[in-house]
């Protein structure tokens, strides 16, 4: 064999082998669509799978009370009880029970972190997952998710994986944990396009995969409230609930721009419903749906594609 052939085929070997052992340290799971949420099926803690709501917009993993009991998905006797209300967009749920805890999801992802049980979490889902509190076990406890809704995937990666994904075309964007509950929001520069007139809005934006639109502003945010007094030409519409009330307003933008990443005909919509202490906004389903992106919530960076 001579000089070339023989150090081809160690290169080969020495890639295969790196590619295969990235495969093994990694899990996939395929999404799906109902309503306006994405959700994957999975088990939990080895009970049969289940539908799974994929949250990141929230500080905890949520499950039914009820739910919790009649399969066993989650030990109710762990966790002490509580009288504590979660507000979720204006529906108000009773924790019964609430603690820190470490819940397995497929086969070697572990959910880490704060864990409410519900009482009445009448949803067309009984489980809620915050995927930036989601660990990959095969990878050192590794916290790197891929979202990629158009291909009807979420992955824990492998740092190797990683690597290699960070030189194929991906932008990279600064994640930062100082905001409300610590959940992740990345920095970025908003573009509203609309009317003939560009405002920009700097700021931190939640990534929230609970949101349905490209993008949310946070009306009492102190620095959107400034945005929209500084800027009394957009054309602000009212959104009303089926009963005729008003729950926020929106704009119809010409373009919007967040990340870099252009939306034309975007919906932005603006809510009085959210705390004054989150960040500016939270970049939605809508952005993910159109842009592979994946999020290193370990080194804080996220890439977008």
């Amino acid at each position: 064999m001579n000089y070339f052939k023989r150090n081809f085929l160690f290169a080969s070997a020495v890639l295969f082998t790196a590619f295969t052992s990235a495969q093994e340290n990694e899990e996939t799971f395929t999404t799906f669509k109902e309503g306006g949420h994405y959700f994957i099926t999975a088990s939990i803690n080895g009970k049969p799978e289940t539908p799974i709501m994929l949250e990141s917009g929230t500080p905890a993993l949520f499950v039914d009370s009820a739910f919790a009991v009649s399969t066993g998905c989650v030990d109710i006797s762990e966790y002490p009880a509580s009288d504590h209300m979660m507000n979720l967009n204006g529906r108000k749920f009773r924790i019964t029970n609430e603690g820190d805890g470490k819940v397995r999801i497929g086969k070697h992802t572990i959910y880490e972190g704060p864990v409410f049980l519900m009482a009445d979490y009448e949803n067309p889902y009984k489980v809620a997952v915050p995927i930036h509190l989601l660990h990959n076990e095969a990878d050192g406890g590794s916290r790197i998710v891929k979202v990629d809704l158009a291909n009807e995937c979420l992955q824990m990666q492998s740092k190797a994986s990683l690597k290699e994904a960070d030189k194929k075309g991906f932008s990279s964007y600064k994640i930062t944990y100082k905001t409300y509950k610590k959940m992740p929001a990345v920095k970025s520069v908003l573009k509203i396009d609309e009317g003939g007139k560009v405002r920009t809005l700097k700021g931190k934006f939640t990534v929230d995969l609970g949101n349905a639109e490209v993008l949310f502003l946070v009306e009492k945010n102190k620095n959107v409230t400034k945005f929209l007094e500084s800027n009394p030409d957009m054309s602000l519409q009212e959104a009303l609930a089926p009963n005729g009330a008003v729950v926020g307003r929106y704009v119809l933008t010409d373009k919007c721009t967040i990340c870099d990443m252009e939306f034309p005909d975007a919906l932005v919509v603006v809510t009085p419903n959210f705390m004054g202490i989150l960040p500016e906004g939270s970049i939605g389903l809508k952005f993910f749906m159109q842009h592979p992106s994946i999020l290193d919530f370990d080194k804080k960076r996220m890439y977008v594609k």
